[in-house]
């Protein structure tokens, strides 16, 4: 089984409690306004992998040190298939290892949508938060909307992102990691932070060229 992936990353700190893995995966037709992720709307063939080798990179890279997995998009349900087969293998994995972790979703569809069309795929889900992203709307804890919401669908859902839990995520909110040719924020923004990014580089006399919210 293969899905189209956009890009991962080890440690991401801001999507979820502790250190995860971030998975994003490629191809989105909800195409929400001023999304800061454009660059995962194309549905682009040349980005499909393996399941089996991204389950692979995932233990390799972060191994028993591994809170939780997050995967955002793109509409991860947009490709229902290959994501169902990627959570039975991660919790396959997860099972082998014995390392407790939590697995949380990002999907830009309604949640009565997706209780009576993916059950299946939520019931190897801890958290889900759904809706889609609305840019007039101020943010919430890991959420770039207020009209988002967070379903706790487990014991340990509920353990790591209660109300209560939830204070942390609100100021912590964006990282910054760099590799070799890119520069990759992470994480929610708030509103008209990444436009305050292209203003002060542009004063500085650096151009962003190809970021991802503006596709």
């Amino acid at each position: 089984m293969t899905l189209r992936v956009n890009k991962a990353h080890w440690p991401v700190t801001v999507l979820g409690y502790g250190q995860r893995i971030g998975i994003w995966l490629q191809g989105c037709s909800i195409h929400c306004p001023n999304c800061c992720s454009q660059d995962t709307w194309p549905l682009d063939e040349n980005r499909r992998m393996n399941v089996s080798d991204l389950v692979e990179w995932c233990r390799v890279t972060a191994g028993a040190e591994v809170d939780g997995i997050t995967i955002s998009g793109g509409e991860p349900f947009e490709q229902s298939e290959g994501l169902l087969s990627l959570l039975q293998t991660l919790r396959v994995w997860q099972h082998q290892s014995k390392c407790e972790m939590d697995i949380l979703c990002y999907s830009g569809l309604p949640w009565n949508y997706l209780k009576n069309n993916h059950s299946d795929i939520l019931a190897l889900l801890d958290v889900v938060i759904s809706e889609p992203y609305i840019h007039t709307m101020e943010p919430l804890e890991l959420r770039g909307s207020s009209n988002q919401t967070i379903q706790l669908l487990t014991s340990i859902g509920i353990n790591r992102y209660s109300e209560k839990e939830l204070d942390c995520f609100f100021n912590n909110r964006v990282q910054v990691q760099v590799d070799e040719e890119h520069i990759w924020f992470i994480g929610i923004p708030n509103r008209d932070d990444m436009d305050k990014v292209d203003t002060l580089c542009e004063k500085g006399g650096l151009v962003l060229k190809n970021v991802s919210w503006r596709g």
